[in-house]
């Protein structure tokens, strides 16, 4: 005979019955876990975001600097500062996002702030493989749909032309100074 406790809990975890199927990601949540690509992804599209306001802001601060406009300057030249510290808060709430994923404490992406130490936490967020299943820090992403897929590659892409460029372009232009150079000294 058993003497079973008819207000006793249940015996099963509900969390763990929860936490075995995937969820979505959502892109401005503080909370969850995401993968490489959709790291990728989401900073691409945040970037693609925020860069051509931060532009039009720096060129509205540049401009009433030259006419006089001081208080107009001041005031595009504060929200030029507050969308500096949105783009940081939210790179680092990706990065803790991601170290999640990797089952290791979102603290560690305070590592980006420090110079030099960035560079290699930024390689390992990029590069570092996410726990399969879930973790202490929620269920596993779904798999990445063709957006994140391609706003990923083109992050990709966009990198390595970038540094392509960077190197060719001058490159390049020294190639033509000096074959002016040796057009000038054989005529």
């Amino acid at each position: 005979m058993t003497t079973e406790n008819p207000y006793q809990a249940p015996e099963s975890d509900v969390r763990q019955a929860a936490n075995n199927t995937p969820y979505q990601p959502k892109f401005f949540s503080v909370h969850g876990r995401i993968g490489r690509l959709r790291y990728l992804a989401y900073l691409f599209a945040f970037y693609l975001i925020t860069l051509p306001v931060i532009g039009v802001l720096i060129g509205l601060t540049v401009m009433f600097s030259s006419d006089g406009g001081g208080l107009l300057m001041g005031l595009f030249g504060l929200l030029t500062f507050a969308a500096y510290i949105a783009v940081l808060v939210f790179v680092i709430i990706l990065a803790k996002r991601r170290f999640n994923d990797m089952d290791k404490s979102g603290w560690l992406c305070l590592l980006l702030l420090i110079p030099l130490v960035n560079l290699f936490v930024a390689l390992w967020v990029i590069f570092g493989r996410g726990t399969a299943g879930p973790n202490k820090f929620g269920a596993e992403p779904n798999k990445n749909p063709l957006g994140v897929k391609i706003l990923a590659g083109l992050m990709i892409v966009l990198f390595f032309g970038s540094i392509l460029a960077a190197v060719s372009v001058p490159a390049y232009q020294d190639y033509l100074e000096r074959a002016a150079a040796y057009e000038n000294l054989s005529e």
